[in-house]
């Protein structure tokens, strides 16, 4: 059983077309969460059956459709707002960029409030590691303690960490920030760092000027 297919790099197809020579091979891909786009599914599963997966079972369906409409694709406006109402998905606007930091820590803690664990939350920046500015390099988001992905400590603690480096995992809660270090392929990395929640996700950045940002047509609240 081969997960995450669309990231595999032509070494990695090399060694699973050996080891799937002879045997039966499920493959499961996820084209919207294909960051790198030199990377692509080998030949050779062509010549195989496939099938479309059309339902999402981690995700709230309000979550997917959130993804939808900052990609600019028809979406449930109606789901959305349902899901606002609710507090399944929120998008909270920092005054300036100075006050994005405060805004995370907030959020964190009226998650808390509502009932749910440290290990229940995960911030997800939409930049790499590197990034200067990012969360990605915190050990502490105002006064609350946070880790990486793969620290031990994950299991007790809300992480913080970046959205490929949280490919493949899921929390009831999912805070996603940093929109406004992104560059290139925003759609991307929002779908990946949204996908993560089964409960209810938070959007939380400071507006940038229209054409700029992915607040662009949002209700922040």
């Amino acid at each position: 059983i081969l997960d995450e297919a669309q990231d595999l790099t032509e070494n990695d197809w090399a060694l699973v077309e050996e080891l799937a020579r002879d045997r039966t091979c499920w493959i499961f891909h996820d084209p919207a969460q294909g960051f790198w786009q030199e990377r692509t599914l080998s030949a050779w599963t062509g010549a195989r059956a496939s099938f479309r997966l059309s339902t999402c079972y981690r995700c709230p369906p309000a979550v997917l459709e959130l993804s939808r409409m900052l990609r600019g694709d028809a979406h449930n406006a109606e789901l959305l707002e349902q899901a606002r109402e609710a507090g399944t998905v929120r998008m909270i606007a920092a005054p300036s960029e100075s006050a994005v930091m405060a805004k995370l820590e907030n959020e964190i803690t009226k998650l808390r409030s509502e009932g749910f664990a440290p290990e229940d939350i995960a911030v997800i920046s939409l930049r790499g590691q590197t990034a200067e500015g990012g969360i990605g390099r915190s050990d502490k988001i105002g006064a609350i303690p946070v880790v990486r992905a793969d620290s031990p400590e994950m299991e007790h603690q809300v992480v913080a960490d970046t959205f490929l480096r949280f490919k493949g995992l899921e929390r009831p809660a999912i805070i996603v920030t940093d929109l406004r270090l992104v560059k290139d392929r925003a759609d991307v990395r929002m779908h990946i760092a949204l996908t993560r929640a089964t409960d209810v996700v938070r959007v939380v950045g400071f507006a940038l000027e229209e054409g700029e940002g992915l607040f662009q047509g949002m209700d922040q609240g």
